[in-house]
């Protein structure tokens, strides 16, 4: 399975986003002051419920979700403020985005030819070097490049298999199984509410737990007391936290065969997945499972 050219020519176009965002810790604050007149700097409280950074776009590329919360100040610049930057500074500053676990960080092994990447945007930490993508450095690289670069991290984000599973399939599951998006946004609630429904505008949208839940009931799904394996065809199998929260959802299609998407980004691919694989991800929650009922 791979991303087709057209897809690779559009994540190309957004895979960085059009601002830098760096997340910083308040000491650094002080010793950045001197280089922050061109930029907005912002308490992470506030830049979490900023309209404009809150896009999939934004969210995706910088992988929210996964910054530690010890980054408590944010920089949005623009991509041409870190070549103002002396280098020890710039240094500093991405070894402190891995540090932090910022999104648009990879280690250097996954790609072939690292020589074609600036050398300033290659950054040791803790005795491994890294790849910290920035908007500058983005639009120095050819096309080749980027797509080289796409590739080796969408490989990076998928389950790898040695051949993708092929079943017989409903037409509207056929059409997107084993096949990456071109856009980010649609995620594993979204693609189980495809699969029961096959309204395809809705398979592009990034749904939320209580939309979700919802929307299973009126399709005649109720939630089981207690787990029944084998699953039947059909089941909707949602791993939830300690806290009752929906965290994954799969659709059962036959088989311990299921029609998964294990995030909202585009190297998320829509796979036809083996349940083990599935369960191995998803192992720290709790796996519970809903049934349409017979007659709706």
């Amino acid at each position: 399975m791979k991303p087709t050219d057209e897809q690779l020519a559009m994540w190309g176009k957004t895979f960085v986003p059009p601002l830098d965002i760096f997340f910083v810790k308040e000491e650094i604050v002080k010793d950045l002051a001197c280089h922050l007149d061109q930029v907005l700097l912002m308490p992470r409280e506030e830049f979490n419920e900023h309209t404009s950074y809150k896009q999939i776009l934004y969210a995706n590329s910088y992988e929210y979700w996964n910054v530690s919360e010890e980054g408590t100040f944010v920089i949005v610049a623009h991509p041409e403020w870190v070549t103002s930057l002396p280098h020890d500074v710039l240094e500093k500053l991405l070894q402190l985005q891995i540090e932090l676990e910022r999104g648009l960080v990879y280690p250097i092994e996954i790609f072939e030819d690292v020589h074609l990447f600036p050398l300033e945007y290659i950054v040791r930490w803790k005795e491994k070097q890294y790849v910290v993508f920035q908007g500058k450095m983005w639009c120095q690289l050819t096309s080749e490049v980027k797509n080289a670069a796409l590739l080796a991290i969408a490989n990076e984000w998928e389950i790898v298999t040695e051949q993708d599973i092929t079943i017989e399939l409903p037409d509207h599951l056929n059409k997107y199984a084993n096949t990456y998006a071109t856009t980010g946004g649609s995620n594993c609630l979204s693609s189980t509410l495809y699969a029961v429904r096959g309204v395809e505008w809705r398979l592009h949208e990034w749904v939320h737990p209580r939309t979700f839940i919802a929307g299973i009931v009126r399709a005649g799904y109720e939630r089981l007391s207690m787990n029944e394996e084998p699953y039947h065809s059909g089941d909707i199998i949602v791993w939830e936290n300690s806290d009752g929260v929906v965290q994954h959802a799969s659709y059962h299609i036959k088989d311990d065969l299921f029609f998964n998407k294990n995030g909202q980004t585009f190297f998320n691919a829509w796979r036809i997945i083996r349940g083990e694989d599935l369960r191995k991800v998803w192992s720290d929650y709790a796996a519970v499972i809903y049934r349409k009922v017979e007659g709706s």
